[in-house]
């Protein structure tokens, strides 16, 4: 008896959606193979090495740590977590320098309320609306199943119907800003907080999901940090039988009769395909491998209204301090004077604490500490702009400066910051064609016309998008959901119906 050739699917990113995608197609049967341009799978889900310490470049907390949650089972069949791996619990978003001393934003919602009301007491009306909103949020569900357009009306229902006091708070925070929302405390200083939390331009609801998670120890860090864990997922991918092609840039996607038939490599070489799933950035995706008329309009629109769609770029900055300083918070934030340099400003200083994972700098007498320093697009254009000697010295001064702050701050001396790296909007780019350096997809702000986008392209009836461009601002959870849905596409395309292995 005849075996039938097996379906080949292509996926264009090594990233967490792109293995996502593979996992789950290589469980529906199909041959799969992953193209990815770094030499390292994970895409912007990394971390490198400097001096000997591990720099975390990517994960801050991972949502859907939590046995029971939504995405757990997903996490734990793509290897992402599995039996060994230890999560540390995320007990305060940050604890923050103040006029009044330090403020902690705690993850605990009656311990946060209660330092709320005991900074601003004035302001107890917004407050407790603002905790009404967190709880409201706690409802959220994640469509790890399927796709929401993939629903009957039955599985709709029961989606959605548990979900109905978030649907209702989204309808008012989804379409008010973070400034809008920190102008309504009487307390400035307390509004401001808020905005140092999370910047102005984007909308509420991003924030209260991101505090739903913590609420419900649902956002924990993972013991070695994002490269590991990115390891952890490419070694599940090959261990079912996928083929990952590192070091391997697609250039070109050859297309007949509207459908994908083969990539061309920047070698030269190519490798035909039955399927294709783009889980690179959307941005090169759409201008490199996709035809013209196949570019869904809502994406250009967003990419040419930059106001209301900015790019979330930033930069990471990585330092080092000896391991004997005080035990200080996983998360801090502290003011500065404000600070210019080629298009970035900085007016306070988010820093970040990696005492609690000794494995990032194992057998060092020093431990790991970062800044994520959120800029906007005129920082990418203006640091694209500088020569290559400019460039690296700026990313001196830059470490300088900020090492100096830091010094200041946790009351140290200068020399025991010692600046281990500068990661900028440009380094995204070259690594992984980031649109404008972002590390995640748009920023969600009060203008954002969808919740979530279909990854599917007009005219063409095998190619898949995935990835956290779907959705803003992105992260590594939506890069999970989109992957899977991804391959339900090609699956019940291809066969008919898909195979969910996920343990419940």
């Amino acid at each position: 008896m005849l075996r039938m050739k097996r379906k080949k699917v292509v996926i264009v990113g090594g990233g967490i959606s792109g293995l996502t995608a593979g996992i789950y197609c290589l469980d529906n049967g199909f041959d799969v193979v992953i193209c990815e341009k770094h030499v390292l799978p994970g895409g912007q889900c990394t971390g490198w090495y400097r001096e000997g310490m591990f720099i975390d470049g990517c994960i801050h907390w991972l949502i859907g740590t939590k046995k029971g949650s939504d995405l757990y089972p997903g996490w734990k069949h793509i290897g992402m977590l599995d039996e060994d791996t230890k999560v540390f619990p995320t007990q305060a978003l940050s604890t923050f320098q103040t006029s009044k001393g330090e403020f902690t934003f705690h993850s605990d919602l009656e311990q946060l309320e209660s330092e709320l009301l005991s900074f601003s007491p004035e302001d107890r009306k917004m407050i407790r609306i603002f905790i009404k909103g967190i709880r409201a949020y706690q409802k959220v569900r994640i469509p790890m199943k399927k796709p929401i357009s993939a629903m009957n009306l039955w599985e709709l229902i029961r989606f959605g119907l548990p979900m109905l006091p978030m649907v209702r708070a989204y309808s008012k925070y989804g379409h008010m800003s973070m400034k809008e929302f920190a102008d309504k405390f009487q307390n400035k200083e307390l509004g401001n907080l808020f905005l140092r939390a999370m910047r102005e331009d984007y909308n509420v609801h991003a924030f209260l999901y991101v505090l739903q998670a913590l609420s419900k120890g649902d956002a924990g860090m993972m013991e070695g940090g994002s490269l590991a864990a990115a390891r952890r997922v490419a070694e599940r991918f090959k261990s079912k039988g996928g083929t990952l092609l590192l070091n391997h840039e697609v250039q070109k996607v050859i297309y007949e009769k509207n459908q994908a038939k083969a990539v061309l490599f920047s070698d030269g070489t190519s490798c035909e395909c039955d399927d294709l799933i783009l889980a690179c950035d959307l941005n090169y995706a759409l201008h490199h491998l996709v035809p013209e008329e196949a570019i869904p309009k809502h994406f250009l629109a967003m990419e040419s209204n930059p106001k209301d769609y900015p790019a979330n770029t930033g930069f990471t900055l990585a330092y080092s301090l000896p391991k004997s300083i005080q035990p200080f918070p996983k998360q801090m934030d502290f003011t500065c004077e404000e600070y210019s340099f080629h298009g970035l400003k900085v007016t306070h200083i988010p820093l970040r604490n990696y005492q609690f994972d000794p494995r990032l700098s194992e057998g060092k007498d020093r431990v790991l500490f970062t800044v994520l320093l959120p800029a906007t697009e005129e920082a990418f254009e203006g640091w694209s702009k500088l020569r290559p000697e400019d460039y690296a010295q700026a990313k001196k001064d830059l470490l300088n400066h900020v090492g100096s702050l830091i010094a200041g701050y946790l009351g140290v001396e200068e020399s025991d910051v010692h600046p281990l790296d500068a990661a900028t909007p440009k380094t995204y780019a070259r690594y992984t064609n980031a649109y404008k350096g972002s590390y995640m997809s748009y920023v969600s702000t009060k203008k954002n016309r969808r919740l979530m986008y279909r990854g599917t392209l007009p005219h063409l009836r095998n190619v898949f998008l995935s990835g956290q461009w779907l959705m803003p601002p992105g992260g590594i959870p939506i890069a999970l959901f989109t992957g899977k849905h991804a391959a339900y596409r090609v699956s019940k395309k291809e066969n008919g119906r898909f195979i969910d292995l996920d343990e419940e």
